[in-house]
């Protein structure tokens, strides 16, 4: 809660809205100039002869998960900000804000509409106040509007890695 009030502070009267938060957000990730054109090109590449989107999606996670593991940041900003893509895509690291920003930009680069997601996880997930608009999430998953939606989260077994599972409408 303590983080919440914080959050209000920064803001201040601007966060009346769940829309006003949403665009406070997508502020944040607004300056990332994305990916390097020689990645881009990469991703094209190895996504140019797959037939489905699913398939690009698939292709384009494996990839994401051979060259990243997860790493938790979350002093300052960095809490709510995620790092530039082609930070984490140079030094092959980052949160859950991070690497979604990173599949999504991965996604943009061979043309799949993918949307971040802020969500509650975890033990008291359910523990949500709608009547106040401000940060009550504590994870980020990325989400694709096709038949199915992407869904991201954090496997403990072994070395910490991504998972994505399949959810179909």
């Amino acid at each position: 809660m303590l983080l919440s009030l914080l959050f209000m502070v920064i803001i201040g009267e601007k966060l009346i809205t769940w829309e006003n938060y949403g665009s406070f957000l997508a502020q944040l990730r607004s300056e990332d100039k994305g990916l390097s054109p020689e990645t881009i090109e990469l991703l094209r590449q190895k996504t140019a002869d797959l037939p489905t989107t699913r398939d690009k999606i698939k292709t384009l996670y494996k990839y994401m998960q051979s060259r990243t593991h997860y790493i938790n940041i979350s002093m300052d900003i960095g809490g709510i900000q995620p790092h530039a893509v082609s930070k984490v895509d140079e030094l092959g690291y980052g949160d859950c804000k991070d690497l979604s920003s990173y599949m999504i930009a991965m996604l943009d680069a061979v043309d799949v509409e993918a949307c971040y997601a802020v969500v509650k996880s975890g033990k008291g997930a359910h523990f949500f106040i709608p009547e106040l608009p401000n940060h009550q999430f504590n994870h980020v998953i990325v989400c694709v509007p096709i038949t199915m939606i992407l869904v991201a989260g954090m496997h403990q077994s072994g070395n910490a890695i991504w998972a994505f599972r399949w959810i179909y409408r």
